[in-house]
């Protein structure tokens, strides 16, 4: 029976950060729910798009507005919910492990935040115009609120994404996965690639392509950077374990 309390305090823990969790996406959307019309009206005035959307479904206004209040309601949410995983996750790692969670959760949330800014404040506005300047006089746009929605989060969600690459390099290189010489080795390749991805995401002018590009570059340059000053957990395990033999000491090390 002892040996199940553990489990079943870590079992009933769980469903206390899972409860809190939810209760805070909850109460999040409730108040984004109020926020969601004037939201979606400062996107559509603050882009630019010079039209007012549609929607062609009875239903499509109202999921829209609660897809919004979704979204925004689990950014209110997330410092909440980040807090709940950690204070869950942390009994359980090494004090260096925990130096490095605390260090990489608010640096994850700012390289976030910074990819979707520079996407919503140039890469969306772009793209749009780009896009919609194909329109013919037999081609009109008839722009629905649920197509808006999607290209908006398909574009500002993944380049947030994107803008993580720096802290993932690091994180591999850390447990030894990549290694700066392999990313030093492959710079043309990517450069290349970022071109391409650039010239996929704008529209087909030099200025636009490299006002994409350069950001990226500077991302891989800062991954590689930073692999370089990352050193593997195993070899500082092993570098460790030569001190306290060379020292003759049992004793164990910050990280235990």
């Amino acid at each position: 029976m002892d040996r199940r309390m553990p489990v079943e305090r870590h079992l009933a823990e769980l469903r206390y950060r899972l409860f809190v969790s939810l209760a805070a996406f909850a109460a999040g959307g409730v108040l984004a729910w109020f926020l969601a019309p004037g939201l979606l009206h400062d996107a559509i005035a603050r882009l630019g798009l010079g039209r007012t959307l549609v929607f062609t479904d009875p239903a499509e206004a109202f999921s829209a507005l609660l897809y919004i209040a979704a979204v925004v309601g689990l950014a209110f949410a997330s410092p909440l919910i980040l807090y709940q995983i950690v204070a869950f996750v942390v009994p359980g790692l090494r004090r260096a492990e925990r130096r490095i969670l605390f260090l990489a959760l608010p640096l994850a949330a700012l390289l976030f935040l910074s990819g979707a800014a520079f996407s919503y404040a140039y890469l969306v506005p772009f793209t749009w115009r780009f896009l919609l300047g194909f329109q013919t006089p037999d081609l009109t746009p008839f722009i629905t609120v649920s197509s808006f929605l999607s290209f908006l989060l398909g574009l500002v969600v993944p380049v947030g994404l994107v803008f993580e690459w720096p802290l993932a390099v690091w994180a591999l290189a850390k447990v030894g996965v990549v290694d700066a010489r392999l990313l030093s080795r492959g710079r043309r390749l990517a450069y290349l690639a970022v071109l391409v991805v650039a010239g996929a995401l704008t529209p087909p002018t030099v200025i636009s392509q490299l006002l994409v590009a350069l950001p990226l570059v500077v991302l891989y340059e800062l991954g590689v950077w930073l692999a370089r000053r990352a050193r593997p957990a195993a070899a500082e395990r092993r570098s460790a374990g030569g001190r306290r033999d060379a020292t003759g000491s049992d004793r164990p090390s910050d990280d235990d």
